[in-house]
C-alpha cells in the first residue's frame, strides 16, 4: 500500500477521483483533523489551526508582494474577500509559515501512517522522491472543466433561484482556482505546478473517464 497525491486542475474531476480511490482502496482522505493531530504533537493550540491549502489561499496582491508582508491564515480555515475583519483577532492565528509547517508535518505523518490520499497542498513536492508515494496529475480541456463547473453552479443555484451567466461565472472560477493552485506551489515550494516530472501519471479526463482513471491509479499504487 502507500500514499497517493493528487494534483488537479479545477473542474477536472480530481476530487471525485480522490473520493472514489478512498472507497475502492480503503484509504483515508487527508483532512484538517490530520493537521490538528500534527499540531497536538507540536504542542500548538488546536483552536488556532487552519488546513492551509489552495482552497483557502488567496493570491497576494501587488502591494503585498512589493512590501513582503506576511499574510496570516484566518481563524477557522476561511478566507473572506476582506481580511480586515480578522485583524482584531490576530493573536488567535498562527503566521502563514507556521500553518504551512503544520500542514507539511501532517503530510509527513500521513506518509508514515500509510494508506492516505492527499489532494493538493503540495504533496507531490513534499513527498517527491519518497518510495511508496504515487503522484498523479488530473487535467482536462478547459471547456470540459467550465461545463462541469457550470453544472455544479447550476445545481447549487437552482436552490436559490439563480440561473444567469453560469458559463461566464464558471469560466472565471476555473481560471481563478487554477491561478491560486499554480501560485501556491510556486510561492511556497518553488516548483512549477504543471511540471510533468513531478508526477508518475498524468490523466486527461477529457479522454479517460473518472471510473477508468480510478482503476488505472489503483493498479499503479503498489508499483512505486
Amino acid at each position: 500500500m502507500g500514499i497517493i497525491t493528487i494534483s488537479r486542475q479545477f473542474g477536472s474531476g480530481g476530487d471525485e477521483i480522490a473520493q472514489q480511490l478512498c472507497q475502492k482502496l480503503g484509504y483515508r482522505m487527508f483532512n484538517k483533523l490530520m493537521v490538528v493531530e500534527a499540531a497536538r504533537e507540536a504542542g500548538v493550540s488546536t483552536t488556532e489551526i487552519a488546513d492551509y491549502s489552495e482552497e483557502n489561499y488567496k493570491i497576494r496582491s501587488f502591494f503585498e508582494r512589493l512590501f513582503g508582508g506576511p499574510i496570516s491564515a484566518p481563524y477557522g480555515g476561511l478566507w473572506p474577500d476582506d481580511l480586515s475583519a480578522y485583524y482584531r483577532d490576530e493573536d488567535l492565528r498562527l503566521r502563514e509559515e507556521d500553518q504551512l509547517q503544520l500542514v507539511r508535518k501532517a503530510i509527513w505523518r500521513a506518509y508514515q501512517t500509510d494508506n492516505v490520499v492527499i489532494v493538493g497542498r503540495g504533496g507531490q513536492v513534499i513527498l517527491r522522491d519518497n518510495p511508496g508515494a504515487l503522484h498523479v496529475r488530473i487535467v482536462a480541456p478547459l471547456e470540459d472543466r467550465i461545463e462541469r463547473t457550470a453544472a455544479r453552479l447550476q445545481q447549487a443555484g437552482a436552490q436559490r433561484g439563480v440561473d444567469t451567466g453560469l458559463h461566464r461565472k464558471a469560466h472565471e472560477q476555473v481560471l481563478q482556482e487554477d491561478a491560486k493552485s499554480e501560485d501556491y506551489i510556486k510561492r511556497f515550494y518553488k516548483a512549477n505546478w504543471d511540471d510533468p516530472l513531478l508526477y508518475h501519471l498524468i490523466i486527461n479526463t477529457g479522454r479517460i473517464d473518472i471510473d477508468q482513471a480510478v482503476k488505472l491509479i489503483a493498479q499503479l499504487v503498489d508499483t512505486v
